[in-house]
C-alpha cells in the first residue's frame, strides 16, 4: 500500500450506491434520484439519508454484517496487491472457487476450465471483460480488512475484479487494473460473515 485518504461513511454509501445504480432494482426510482446518486453532495444531510435508505433497501444482508466501528479510506494498490484481494465469502462464489480464494487464484481456475458447480454470473464477468478498453470503469471496488496492511476481501466489485484479473492473465497487460480501491478496516472484522480470514 502506498497512499491512503480517509473518507466518511457517507462517501462510502455514495460510492457503493453509484456502483449499484444500474441494477433493475432501482428502475422505478432512478429518474427521481439520479442526480443525487450520480452527482452526490456528501455534505447534504437529506441527500445522505436518501442514499443510505436506497442502498440499504438492496444491500441489507451485506451491510448489517459490517462492524459499526469500521473506518473507510481510499488507498493506492499495486497490480500484485489487486490480484491478492480475496473474493467475497458468499455461498455462490465459494461453491465455484472454494473458500479464501484470491482474485489471482480465481482467475487461474476460470482460465483452466470452469468447475461444474455454478453460483456466479459468468455471463456478467465475460461482458465486463469484453468491455475493457472501450468502457471507463472508474468506480472503485470496495474491500474490507482488519487493518490497511492485512489481507483484503472484496464486498463490492467481485465480478469486475475477476474480469480484470482474467484479462490480465490472458492479455499479459495490466493497464486496466485499478490503482485505487475503497477499503474499510475494523479490528472486529473477523465477526463479519463476508470476510475471508
Amino acid at each position: 500500500m502506498k497512499n491512503s485518504n480517509p473518507i466518511s461513511a457517507n462517501s462510502f454509501v455514495a460510492a457503493f450506491l453509484r456502483n449499484e445504480w444500474y441494477k433493475h432494482f432501482y428502475d422505478n426510482v432512478r429518474s427521481q434520484f439520479d442526480e443525487i446518486v450520480t452527482n452526490p453532495d456528501v455534505n447534504d444531510p437529506k441527500q445522505n439519508y436518501i442514499r443510505r435508505h436506497l442502498l440499504w433497501r438492496l444491500r441489507t444482508p451485506l451491510l448489517r454484517e459490517i462492524p459499526r466501528d469500521i473506518e473507510w479510506q481510499i488507498i493506492d494498490i499495486s497490480n500484485d496487491e489487486f490480484g491478492d484481494m480475496k473474493i467475497i465469502r458468499e455461498s455462490g462464489w465459494c461453491k465455484v472457487f472454494g473458500l479464501n480464494k484470491t482474485l489471482a487464484q480465481a482467475a487461474d481456475i476460470y482460465v483452466s476450465g470452469l468447475p461444474e458447480e455454478q453460483g456466479v454470473n459468468f455471463e456478467k464477468v465475460d461482458k465486463i471483460r469484453e468491455s475493457i478498453g472501450s468502457f471507463d470503469f472508474s468506480n472503485e471496488l470496495i474491500c474490507i480488512a482488519i487493518d490497511p496492511d492485512s489481507p483484503r476481501t472484496l464486498i463490492e466489485g467481485n465480478h469486475r475484479g475477476l474480469a480484470f484479473q482474467i484479462h490480465k492473465l490472458r492479455s499479459g497487460t495490466a493497464d486496466h487494473i485499478p490503482k485505487e480501491i475503497i477499503l474499510g478496516t475494523s479490528k472486529n472484522m473477523r465477526q463479519c460473515a463476508w470476510f475471508c480470514q
